[in-house]
């Protein structure tokens, strides 16, 4: 086996492509617990494969924590200047925002092991229902 010298990139877009020439189109994705995802690599990557239908992206997380929304424009007002002060710039992870909207393409699967309490309620209910 040949050891390949490192690549670097500074575009989140190039490095996906990277993954895609190097890896194929079969992607198993294994993210960490909670904060330090790389996210805009991977919202790359699931970018790609949701253009790409070709593309099979599978991703493990312990946890995926998101932007917190508010329901209410008092929730917002609140929670956004908050979220700011805390976590910035953190970017939202794409996989993310279509689970939660219902949207996530077929060629893409994820699995958590932890979500807070009553995230999926309403889509195991509608499964179960049918």
């Amino acid at each position: 086996m040949t050891r390949r010298s490192p690549e670097w990139h500074t575009e989140a877009q190039a490095c996906a492509e990277a993954i895609l020439s190097q890896v194929g189109k079969d992607i198993v994705l294994g993210l960490p617990l909670g904060l330090g995802k790389a996210n805009s690599i991977v919202n790359a990557l699931y970018e790609r494969a949701a253009r790409d239908p070709s593309i099979q992206l599978l991703i493990f997380t312990a946890l995926t924590l998101g932007r917190p929304g508010g329901r209410s424009e008092l929730e917002r007002r609140f929670l956004g200047p908050l979220f700011e002060r805390l976590a910035g710039n953190y970017p939202e992870l794409a996989y993310n925002l279509a689970a939660r909207e219902g949207r996530l393409p077929q060629n893409v699967a994820v699995h958590e092991l932890y979500f807070p309490a009553g995230r999926r309620l309403h889509g195991i209910a509608r499964r179960s229902r049918r």
